[in-house]
């Protein structure tokens, strides 16, 4: 290990995005009609409401947005890269972005989001996942 060297990146990659994605919706074949979490979560991401609001405060553009339209890709993937920006800063590793999607703000520091962490390092791995 180099010292002084990081992986971090500026912002989620499109394969990070697809992988969570993967794993939020288990492969659904139409991710766009998913709810999740007792009805408490939307679309390809799994968007809750709260998610998207802190999304949108951090990035005003977003407000154009209606929380149902988290159900189509495009919309999901801003607010995921708005909330991730928000909590883990302009640069972050992508186990710290995939813990923070799963556990909140602090979710990098949560030891029940390590398990959602390993089945996203094993999508991103596996070469066969849209890139």
């Amino acid at each position: 290990m180099l010292i002084g060297v990081s992986n971090a990146v500026a912002q989620p990659s499109e394969k990070v995005l697809d992988a969570i994605a993967k794993v939020e919706t288990g492969g659904e074949a139409d991710p766009s009609n998913v709810t999740a979490d007792n009805g408490k979560s939307i679309g390809p991401m799994c968007i809750t409401r709260a998610c998207f609001q802190d999304a949108v405060e951090y990035d005003k553009s977003l407000s154009e947005y209606k929380y149902e339209d988290c159900r189509k890709i495009y919309v999901a993937r801003k607010v995921a890269i708005a909330y991730l920006t928000r909590y883990c800063g302009k640069t972050a590793t992508n186990e710290k972005y995939c813990r923070v999607w799963n556990g909140g703000p602090k979710g990098d520091k949560k030891k029940s989001t390590f398990k959602y962490w390993i089945k996203i390092k094993k999508i991103l791995n596996d070469s066969s996942v849209r890139h």
